[in-house]
């Protein structure tokens, strides 16, 4: 059951990564289907505005984002027991790709953080260290997407994280809308290693 769930997610972890290969290596390829996808929504009249539709457009891309965000929290939440749980979650696990700390982690994806929150209304600290923190600010980026709380534009996005019983902003940063994507496939493709690599699912 543990290794069919988790095969619905890294489905679309697969599907974001082929997309950046696609970005990166053969990006004609992309043009290919934006132009196929357009001669389909004209001919069969389904571009009501007359804008110029794209195949592989910003909302296809949140939607994978989306699904392995908060389907990823909810596998590890649902399925892992609590010692799976924090193994899967070590800041350890991101070594792979030269990250040891927050501060690399938000290095390597150029965030630009405007606000996290450091303590809870009782001035206690919300993390303690360097992991807690990274898994801290990782939940926010997940709110952000799951409540739509997020703008894009052509090369940017701005992802804003809202305490919906008092309106306190508790994160918000701004990167590359390419820089998000990379961080969504790698944060997807990194819990699916350690899962291997744990014996939860072969």
């Amino acid at each position: 059951m543990k290794q069919q769930k988790w095969m619905n997610i890294y489905n679309s972890i697969l599907r974001l990564r082929f997309y950046a290969f696609l970005e990166l290596k053969k990006s004609f390829v992309i043009n290919e289907f934006d132009t196929h996808f357009q001669e389909f929504v004209d001919d069969f009249n389904l571009n009501k505005n007359k804008d110029k539709a794209k195949f592989f457009g910003g909302q296809m891309l949140i939607g994978l984002s989306y699904l392995i965000l908060v389907r990823t929290n909810e596998y590890i939440k649902n399925e892992l027991s609590e010692r799976e749980a924090i193994d899967v979650l070590k800041i350890d696990n991101w070594k792979i790709i030269e990250i040891s700390s927050y501060e690399a982690f938000v290095f390597k994806y150029n965030i630009s953080v405007k606000r996290l929150k450091e303590k809870n209304k009782k001035g206690i600290l919300l993390y303690n260290n360097d992991s807690q923190k990274l898994n801290y600010f990782i939940n926010k980026l997940r709110n952000s997407v799951s409540h739509y709380r997020y703008d894009t534009d052509i090369d940017n996005i701005i992802l804003t994280d809202i305490n919906p019983n008092n309106n306190d902003i508790e994160m918000k940063c701004s990167l590359k809308y390419s820089d998000f994507l990379n961080f969504c496939a790698d944060y997807g493709t990194i819990v699916n290693d350690t899962l291997i690599k744990k014996r939860i699912i072969v």
